[in-house]
């Protein structure tokens, strides 16, 4: 599928599109290329791997509102709070490095500050992988990257009530807790 998913969180407006097997030989050409294109709307550009669904994406952006407005954000930057939240990282280094585009081939989340994903940038998406909004769902496969990433058990989940989107929340609290540690 390659539906374009639009989020209101908190009075705004976001755009949400995954993007499968993108091919990225230069990090630094395909972001700026992406930013331009964009008019600087992007909020995150990522990789998807570290992404539990789209209301894990809710709850990240709930967060980092929350926190620019309180003053309280881990980066200046938007796409780096943002990078770090869904990383669960505060060291900026590693939130790029582990989190971020890489070279080579990857599936990407894209989340722009926008009511619409402009047909240029559909186009310069398409130009480096196939539009899918799956890439952004949590699969087996990505729960259990998760959990083995997060140092989660998961026995965590049975302790706790039975909730769908359970997983997404204990990942955005994770997030959250990062001001403390």
């Amino acid at each position: 599928m390659n539906a374009t998913i639009i989020l209101k969180i908190l009075d705004k407006t976001f755009v949400v599109q995954g993007v499968k097997n993108a091919t990225i030989d230069n990090v630094e050409k395909v972001y700026t290329s992406f930013k331009k294109i964009a008019n600087n709307t992007i909020m995150l550009l990522a990789d998807s791997k570290f992404v539990a669904g789209i209301r894990h994406i809710e709850l990240l952006l709930c967060q980092h509102l929350k926190a620019e407005s309180d003053g309280l954000l881990y980066a200046r930057k938007s796409g780096f709070d943002l990078l770090a939240r869904v990383s669960c990282q505060t060291q900026l280094n590693q939130v790029v490095t582990i989190s971020g585009l890489k070279k080579g081939t990857m599936n990407l989340v894209i989340i722009l500050n926008d009511e619409k994903l402009s047909n240029e940038l559909k186009l310069k998406l398409s130009s480096i992988g196939t539009l899918d909004d799956r890439v952004i769902y949590l699969d087996n496969l990505k729960k259990q990257f998760l959990l083995k990433y997060h140092n989660l058990e998961q026995s965590v989940f049975k302790s706790t009530h039975e909730d769908e989107n359970l997983f997404p929340l204990i990942l955005a609290e994770k997030s959250a807790l990062l001001a403390v540690e």
